[in-house]
Order: C-alpha cells, then sequence, then structure tokens
C-alpha cells in the first residue's frame, strides 16, 4: 500500500478499505501523464510548463480526486436522492407538482445525507480542541454529516425538506474548501433524477427486499436497494 507523505511529517498509512479508490486514480493519473496524446491538454500543457520536472504526490493527489469523486461520490449522491425521495412521498410530491425543486432536492440530499461523510485533516502543528490535544501529523476526521445536521444552522434538522434554505451546507465542502466538481455532480445527480422521475413516476421502495449499505468509511447511502413501479402514479414532472 502505498503511503501519503506529508512534507516532513512521518507518512500516514492509510486503510485500504477507504485507500485503494484513490491509488488506483493515482496510478492511472500517472499512466496518463505519461502519454504524448497530453501535450495540446491543459493537464500536459501544465506538467510541460513545469520544465519536465516530476509533479509532486500533491499535485497528482489533486489531478487524482476528480476520478475518486467523479466514479463514487457522485454515483452515491444518485442513489441517497432517490433513496431519500422514494422514503418521503410528501416530498416527492411536491417535487412531482414543481419540477422547479429538483435543485433544492439534491441540495437537500447533500445536507441530509451527503455521500462522502468525513473529511480528514493533517495537524501541521500542535492545537487543543475542546479540551483533546492534537499533535503535528496527527489525523483528524471531520463529520461533515453532522455539520450539515446542526440545529442552530439549521431548524428541525433531521426533517428531509427539499424546499429548505441550505446555505451554510457542508455536503461538497464550503468556501475555498468547495469541492471544485460541485457545480458538475450537482447537474449529474438532477439529470439522472429527472429522467427517473419522468420515466418511472410509479417507482416506490421493494420492502421485500434488503437494503445494502455502503461497507467504505467515509461513503454513506445505500449501495443496492430493491424497487417496484407499483406505487401510485404521481404527476409527471414537467419538460
Amino acid at each position: 500500500m502505498r503511503r501519503a507523505r506529508h512534507r516532513e511529517h512521518e507518512p500516514v498509512e492509510f486503510d485500504p478499505a477507504t485507500s485503494q479508490w484513490f491509488v488506483f486514480a493515482y496510478d492511472d493519473v500517472l499512466a496518463g501523464l505519461s502519454d504524448p496524446r497530453l501535450t495540446n491538454d491543459r493537464i500536459g500543457a501544465r506538467t510541460a510548463a513545469r520544465g519536465g520536472r516530476e509533479l509532486s504526490d500533491e499535485a497528482v493527489g489533486n489531478l487524482a480526486l476528480p476520478y475518486l469523486t467523479g466514479q463514487v461520490a457522485v454515483a452515491q449522491l444518485i442513489a441517497n436522492s432517490v433513496w431519500l425521495l422514494l422514503g418521503h412521498e410528501d416530498q416527492r410530491a411536491r417535487l412531482a407538482a414543481d419540477p422547479a425543486l429538483l435543485t433544492g432536492a439534491v441540495g437537500e440530499t447533500l445536507r441530509y445525507l451527503p455521500p462522502a461523510s468525513l473529511a480528514t485533516r493533517i495537524a501541521l502543528e500542535p492545537l487543543t480542541l475542546r479540551g483533546h490535544r492534537v499533535e503535528p501529523g496527527q489525523t483528524l476526521q471531520l463529520s461533515l454529516a453532522a455539520a450539515n445536521r446542526d440545529p442552530e444552522r439549521f431548524p428541525d434538522p433531521d426533517r428531509f425538506d427539499i424546499a429548505r434554505r441550505q446555505a451554510g451546507a457542508v455536503g461538497l465542502g464550503h468556501g475555498v474548501h468547495s469541492c471544485i466538481g460541485a457545480g458538475l455532480a450537482r447537474m449529474q445527480t438532477a439529470i439522472a433524477l429527472r429522467a427517473l422521475l419522468d420515466r418511472a413516476p410509479e417507482l416506490a421502495r421493494d420492502d421485500e427486499s434488503e437494503v445494502v449499505w455502503s461497507p467504505l468509511a467515509g461513503i454513506e447511502g445505500p449501495r443496492a436497494l430493491g424497487v417496484r413501479a407499483t406505487a401510485a402514479p404521481a404527476a409527471r414532472p414537467g419538460r
């Protein structure tokens, strides 16, 4: 298992269950950068601009990240959106009656059940958080899911409401730490939901089918769920 280096600190060993996706993407990016067909590509141009020097692990990691988030998190976001809408008939009916709420449905899913629920940070200097001492090089796991259920930010945070004002939700990061692919992720999910609700307006959960939940730490939501097309007909969303 490849170790992740961080400046002068000792290597940090990642759990294989959560790091395998990153390692595969890392190797793919390294292989891709050696492809001569990338010379006219933005990545290839930026690599060439470095005078032929080898990219750092941090640079390759940033290039690999879209592979990871595009493949895993977006698929999970779509699954989470379907799971929640099929489990909240009132919200599904609101969406069927007003397709303009589709953006809100995706945003509320990111708040209520974000596909990536944890953010990892490595301490660069000693600090104390609520009485807990953190030393340089130690890893902290920040819970985005907990932040999105903060009652001081979101009234009645355990209620799924697609019309909720979602300012402050951190399902895709926030501020300078916002996901670079946030807009694309929202667009992909909205397109998938729109197509599904348009083509299968009677879709419902199959309560006799067992739901398989994601086994990866930090990836939340159903990995597989059974559905059936026998629910009461709902209004088809307008185009």
